[in-house]
């Protein structure tokens, strides 16, 4: 295994394209050039003994300055080696966070063991997660078998999911990456297949952004109905059943079903339809496309906010909310 401070050294390189001054890396990571020389050489070393790699420098230092040589190698070492106790404060919460968010479940005990922190700690970050899943009516309920269990409508568990996705993008931390990769290994074929064909049928292009966000969502749609949490019901039913993106997504329905071996209900494509339609947002001026996501959210507060300044509660109208979300 190689070092905590060698593996964050070695993420650190990777973060700037494999190469970086070793004055950088001792200032940024607060080790002295020394240390920074002496980890570099263990690297190396741990390279040559177990990938056989004596004759073959893969970490270059010379002039002041650290350089991989194989980018992909240094990958899977940075799979196989980062430590789930070498995460940062910040990265433990996320870490938490995405555990909520695959398993629906969590076990503080359990959890807190795993990530080496008390459970007054493990307390202080489910507090701050407890506050970003209000704001998708999402929250986390004691239950005697399984811990804390995430309560709340299956459309806004993956909504809060592909918002975190967003959030996570440059992340360079390859737990994460890894973590998404297993909960999600859809294979991407059949979804490019069906929403071409979508497209097609719709007689329209949707932009680069619109078809990488509506791919997550269908990836992430696919993995929780496989895992049998299905959508019962969506807002503005009666709207999307009638428009024509609603057909032809319909009419393209066999691929995907037929790529990944699952059945989705109507509710399940009346969301697809959503997302559909969201892409006509988005202009090269004003990329309302890029926040759309998080649209209900920002509703919701606004409706919450007007509401402690009138002598009406307005906060659980359904209505008004339907109809601020069409406009």
């Amino acid at each position: 295994m190689i070092s905590g401070k060698g593996i964050v050294l070695l993420q650190n390189i990777m973060e700037n394209n494999g190469e970086k001054s070793i004055k950088d890396l001792s200032s940024e990571l607060e080790m002295g050039e020394r240390t920074v020389r002496y980890e570099i050489e263990k690297i190396e070393e741990y390279l040559n003994v177990n990938y056989k790699l004596e004759n073959i420098s893969n970490i270059e230092l010379t002039k002041g300055t650290v350089k991989v040589k194989d980018i992909q190698v240094v990958k899977e070492i940075l799979k196989e080696n980062y430590n789930i106790k070498f995460l940062s404060s910040e990265e433990r919460e996320i870490y938490i966070f995405l555990q909520i968010l695959f398993k629906r479940s969590i076990n503080q005990g359990k959890l807190s063991e795993k990530l080496d922190i008390s459970r007054n700690t493990l307390k202080l970050y489910l507090k701050n997660i407890k506050d970003l899943l209000d704001n998708y009516n999402l929250k986390l309920e004691i239950s005697p078998k399984k811990g804390l269990i995430l309560i709340g409508e299956e459309e806004s568990i993956r909504l809060c999911t592909l918002n975190f996705f967003a959030i996570l993008k440059n992340s360079k931390n390859y737990l994460f990456k890894e973590i998404i990769e297993n909960e999600i290994s859809i294979e991407e074929d059949g979804i490019i297949a069906f929403m071409n064909y979508c497209q097609k049928l719709m007689n329209r292009i949707v932009s680069d952004e619109a078809f990488e966000i509506i791919k997550k969502y269908l990836k992430i749609t696919i993995a929780t109905v496989k895992n049998g949490n299905n959508m019962k019901k969506i807002k503005n039913e009666n709207f999307l059943e009638e428009t024509d993106e609603y057909k032809a997504i319909k009419k393209a329905s066999a691929l995907i079903e037929s790529s990944y071996d699952i059945e989705l209900s109507k509710i399940e494509y009346l969301k697809i339809t959503d997302f559909f339609l969201g892409s006509h947002t988005y202009n090269h001026k004003y990329s309302y496309y890029e926040n759309w996501v998080e649209m209900e959210v920002l509703i919701k507060k606004l409706i919450q906010n007007f509401n402690k300044r009138i002598d009406v509660d307005i906060s659980k109208d359904d209505i008004l909310l339907d109809g601020l979300l069409n406009h």
